[in-house]
């Protein structure tokens, strides 16, 4: 009997978690309505080391104008480049409610025109900068020694040519495209 009671406790807390997921809004777009076209990177989770790494936009081939699932773009058209910025954050379920939890991720650098992202190329390999002139080469933000729980990540968006910033849940964890947080433990 108690085996049967935590199945169900086990859904029931799936459920709740993916209903407050949906509940906030979009788990990503492509474009929001007054910002280029972007998409939040990946996310990896890994219960072993206690540790959820997010990824930035990746850099896109060079396509006529589609966006794909994980490119940044510029405002600018044909032959403009722009500076632009990401960053991220963790929340965790505490029963009730995703809060936040982890606000330490700095501010990314890389450059992007109408083709997708421009990123710094370093040491053979395109990747994003800690720097807007010449920092850290840096492709990930890891969130390390977590304490058991379900976690999901913000991605936030930011363009030298438009103020503000936009904000989209991750929504690809551990390869699964459509899922809106992971767990560790």
């Amino acid at each position: 009997m108690k085996k049967f009671t935590n199945i169900r406790r086990t859904a029931a807390l799936v459920a709740v978690l993916t209903v407050a997921g949906l509940a906030v809004g979009p788990v990503s777009r492509v474009g929001a309505a007054s910002f280029p076209a972007h998409a939040p990177g990946s996310v990896s989770c890994d219960s072993g080391t206690a540790t959820i790494t997010a990824y930035p936009p990746a850099r896109s081939a060079v396509t006529s104008g589609t966006t794909a699932p994980g490119y940044m773009y510029s405002f600018y058209a044909p032959p403009g480049r722009e500076r632009v910025l990401w960053s991220s954050s963790l929340s965790v379920w505490n029963g009730s409610q995703w809060v936040l939890y982890d606000n330490s991720a700095p501010w990314l650098y890389a450059f992007a025109n109408q083709n997708g992202l421009q990123s710094w190329y370093f040491n053979g390999s395109y990747v994003w900068s800690t720097s807007p002139n010449d920092g850290i080469a840096i492709d990930r933000h890891d969130y390390r020694n977590l304490y058991r729980g379900y976690y999901r990540v913000w991605n936030y968006f930011s363009w030298s040519s438009i103020p503000g910033t936009d904000s989209l849940l991750a929504a690809k964890y551990n390869g699964v495209v459509g899922a809106s947080y992971c767990s560790i433990g």
